[in-house]
């Protein structure tokens, strides 16, 4: 999954969280509705000034994407890695 759907998630979930309509961050963040909707499906890139203007409308720090995008790669590539022990382990057996 990209960095720009991951983002818009997080954004997404954070506006929800916090009890706002899209329309209502988007007025605060000075774009459109439809935008605000593109950056949070992952459709258009979002300029970091962008996201600095959220995390400011969600009083929010703005490292706490980072973090959270850091922790699911951290997470995929330790599923990842499980999953090859897992064929290596079934490969040796198969071949016994």
């Amino acid at each position: 999954m990209s960095i720009s759907i991951n983002i818009g998630k997080m954004i997404k979930f954070k506006r929800k969280e916090k009890g706002l309509s899209g329309e209502l961050l988007a007025k605060k963040i000075g774009v459109s509705q439809q935008q605000l909707s593109r950056y949070e499906r992952g459709v258009n890139d979002i300029k970091v000034n962008t996201l600095y203007s959220i995390t400011q409308a969600l009083n929010i720090p703005i490292d706490s994407f980072f973090a959270e995008l850091i922790e699911n790669e951290s997470k995929k590539k330790q599923s990842n890695a499980q999953s090859d022990e897992f064929s290596l382990l079934a490969e040796s057996i198969i071949l016994e």
